[in-house]
């Protein structure tokens, strides 16, 4: 019996709710990775894409499972993923952010080792994607 304004032990014990999650089937991580991106590679292929830019955080998340600082991104455009129809996605991430998808296997590189910075325009190409400011003024950016 708790007295008034005093906390009962049992209560707040943790152990029937372990208990219960203990008893829940584990998730096949790379497993739901893969099955992501055969989704929405299926889908590309089946409208006659190459690949899609992806900047919702949301949708990112989905595609590659990257799921630190997800608030802060819906608010600071930070993380977005190029996943093409065909092969791994690249991930670009904020500074120093690598090592989050170095255990995601359906990631095949991680761009933009100095940040993300959206203000500098993304050109997809046929073997991935390049920054615009890599190559400012140039006739190949027209074609």
């Amino acid at each position: 019996m708790s007295l008034p304004g005093h906390i009962d032990a049992e209560l707040l014990s943790l152990d029937p709710i372990r208990e219960s999650l203990a008893a829940l089937p584990q998730v096949d991580v790379p497993r739901m990775r893969q099955d992501h991106l055969d989704r929405l590679q299926a889908e590309l292929q089946q409208r006659d894409l190459g690949g899609i830019l992806l900047y919702d955080p949301i949708n990112v998340r989905y595609a590659k499972d990257c799921r630190n600082m997800q608030i802060w991104t819906m608010h600071n455009s930070a993380r977005y993923c190029f996943v093409p129809a065909e092969g791994k996605a690249v991930i670009f991430d904020y500074v120093n952010c690598e090592h989050l998808s170095t255990d995601n296997q359906t990631v095949g590189e991680t761009g933009a080792r100095e940040g993300v910075k959206l203000e500098e325009m993304v050109r997809i190409t046929e073997t991935g994607c390049e920054l615009v400011a890599n190559y400012p003024f140039e006739d190949k950016l027209l074609s």
